[in-house]
């Protein structure tokens, strides 16, 4: 019995139990009877086959597992690339397509999209033309998403000023000051359900098309990103032509005396 057959059969026996559900709850003893019967001839039929069945889908899942090793799926997979209009390189199982990175791992069996050392997306379905598709669509949904720059140094100045005043314990900001970039993200996505739309990854994005120019004012503020000591409390920047860049703080300093604070 094939894949397709065994599809079928599970249909049919879906289908013959609610019939048989329906009949016992209308007291339909024909009814009922049937459906039992063509159960029970589905379920033995099911029972004699499936040992077969699954040891023939064992062996089909062995020769896909061969054709993950075979150097033609990486030439599919790389043609696949290249027709989606996606700019890679590298050589399987590592891509960079900047600023993310491709990794396929034949150990798990997974492929993961990576925006420097953090996964941010990761599927199980390796077809060259569906794993290609599913590149191509988180891809383009990073690199051709909208950056409203006002509007994030905005929220920028908004956390900043409350975690300064937070940890100087003051009614006032202390301009000048770092403050963490984790923190601020946390702050930034307090609600689960907003972490989960806008996830470190796209913050780190975010300040990766921030970071592009060398002096970053807003109004009259002027933002500063720099490295932390602790290798694990930095983000990783990655600009236009793939470099890499931690970052950890955030120091606003005011431009203007009189600013008001944030």
């Amino acid at each position: 019995m094939d894949l397709n057959s065994l599809q079928n059969l599970l249909r049919r026996l879906s289908k013959g139990s609610q019939k048989l559900k329906s009949a016992q709850q209308a007291w339909d003893l024909v009814a009922g009877e049937a459906s039992l019967k063509q159960l029970h001839q589905d379920l033995q039929t099911l029972c004699q086959d499936w040992l077969p069945t699954h040891q023939s889908l064992q062996e089909q899942w062995h020769q896909l597992r061969q054709q993950l090793q075979d150097p033609d799926y990486a030439r599919r997979l790389e043609a696949a690339l290249s027709e989606s209009g996606i700019p890679w390189q590298g050589q399987f199982p590592s891509y960079e397509l900047t600023p993310l990175k491709l990794a396929i791992n034949l150990s798990t069996l997974t492929a993961s999209l990576n925006f420097g050392r953090r996964q941010w997306q990761k599927t199980t379905a390796l077809e060259p033309q569906r794993l290609s598709k599913w590149v191509g669509d988180h891809y383009q949904a990073l690199v051709k998403r909208s950056f409203p720059r006002d509007r994030f140094c905005q929220e920028l100045l908004s956390a900043y000023g409350l975690l300064n005043r937070l940890n100087n314990q003051s009614t006032d900001v202390k301009w000048g000051q770092s403050v963490s970039l984790k923190a601020i993200y946390e702050l930034l996505t307090l609600r689960t359900v907003t972490r989960q739309d806008y996830s470190l990854v796209l913050f780190s994005y975010d300040l990766s098309q921030l970071r592009q120019q060398e002096q970053i004012r807003y109004q009259s503020y002027q933002l500063e990103l720099a490295a932390l000591r602790d290798p694990g409390a930095n983000l990783v920047l990655i600009n236009r032509q793939g470099q890499e860049e931690r970052v950890g703080s955030l120091t606003i300093y005011a431009l203007d005396t009189s600013a008001q604070t944030a």
